[in-house]
């Protein structure tokens, strides 16, 4: 059945399943969302014409890897936790000090490696968090500048 020409383009939708397909199998999406590969595929095509489109799945993709950042950094926070819990514990029958230190090395990795996977996928918004680092530490710099500014100068 195809749609209704009257019915309004859910930008919203279209454009968080674009921005999770670019990290994502089509066939993984299009079930997380219940619609087919091929609608993927065609909101792939349209992105490029509607620019109202573009612009809102480069906000999402800037909102995913902004909780990705923040889900990682959790992530590593637990499993260190988690390492640290079981460092107390005691060991497992058959289990060594060393197989404990290669399970919490592998799960280290692991992580490692995905949030590389997720800024060699997204350069992009690599370049934008640069770019926002940079501006926080000129920002910072200039504060601190017009305290000195401020010490420098004398009401007496």
């Amino acid at each position: 059945m195809l749609a209704s020409s009257s019915s309004p383009f859910k930008y919203e939708l279209a454009a968080i399943a674009l921005a999770e397909a670019a990290v994502a199998r089509d066939e993984v999406i299009a079930a997380k969302y219940g619609v087919s590969t091929r609608t993927i595929q065609r909101w792939r095509n349209r992105m490029t014409t509607d620019s109202q489109l573009a612009c809102l799945v480069t906000l999402k993709k800037q909102q995913l890897a902004e909780r990705w950042a923040v889900d990682a950094g959790l992530w590593l926070q637990g499993l260190a936790g988690t390492v640290l819990g079981n460092a107390a514990l005691p060991l497992a029958k058959g289990e060594t000090p060393s197989d404990r230190i290669h399970s919490a090395a592998g799960a280290f990795k692991i992580i490692s490696e995905a949030s590389m996977g997720w800024s060699a996928l997204n350069p992009d918004e690599e370049k934008a968090a640069q770019s926002r680092a940079a501006r926080l530490e000129k920002f910072r710099q200039d504060s601190n500048s017009l305290t000195q500014q401020e010490q420098e100068f004398d009401c007496d």
